[in-house]
């Protein structure tokens, strides 16, 4: 990436056509690494025996919620026993369970803010490759025939943890006091 952000359109263009019809877009790799964490939402081109092998197993989002329920949380049983080969669907009653994790502030906790920066990793990947598409070939379609940028940004705003991020909403505000407390006191130490 550190490569491709330093380089004109002028220089990608002088390679682009020995790409032919190779593109991110169909960058197997990358996809199997979103499958394992539950994404499901992959274009159709995107066929592969791997990619289905990884979406006929239980996803990490999956194993968190056997792992919350062996913690001792309530976790509905109708989403252990779910088939993994279908999208994630945001659940309310997860939430609320997700949102007595964070008031616990224990491993369980720590588990899932682990997630979170795995989850945030991939979308700030997803933000930075945009950009670097965008600078390089504007809002022409991709050498893979995607629709380029287009694709991009509809791919760098899904997480593969939706009730991670919804549980955020409903934390008490005690909760986040003693975390914006925490904050300021590291502001006042640094600023010292």
């Amino acid at each position: 990436m550190d490569i491709l952000e330093t380089m004109r359109p002028r220089q990608f263009a002088s390679f682009r056509a020995v790409l032919g019809s190779a593109s991110g877009f169909q960058s197997y790799q990358f996809r199997y690494i979103e499958a394992a964490y539950g994404r499901r939402d992959f274009p159709s081109p995107m066929a592969d025996a791997n990619l289905d092998a990884i979406t006929r197993r239980r996803p990490v989002f999956g194993s968190l919620l056997c792992f919350l329920r062996a913690s001792g949380f309530s976790v509905p049983l109708d989403l252990l026993d779910r088939d993994p080969r279908l999208a994630w669907d945001a659940d309310e009653r997860l939430q609320a369970m997700l949102a007595e994790v964070y008031a616990d502030s224990s491993t369980p906790e720590e588990v899932c803010e682990a997630l979170i920066d795995l989850d945030e990793g991939i979308q700030e990947w997803w933000s930075r490759y945009l950009k670097v598409v965008e600078r390089i070939i504007g809002l022409r379609p991709g050498t893979g025939g995607s629709v380029g940028a287009a694709y991009l940004c509809t791919t760098r705003s899904n997480p593969c943890f939706p009730d991670l991020w919804a549980t955020r909403s409903r934390l008490s505000p005690a909760l986040t006091r003693n975390v914006h407390d925490d904050l300021a006191l590291i502001v006042i130490m640094e600023s010292s």
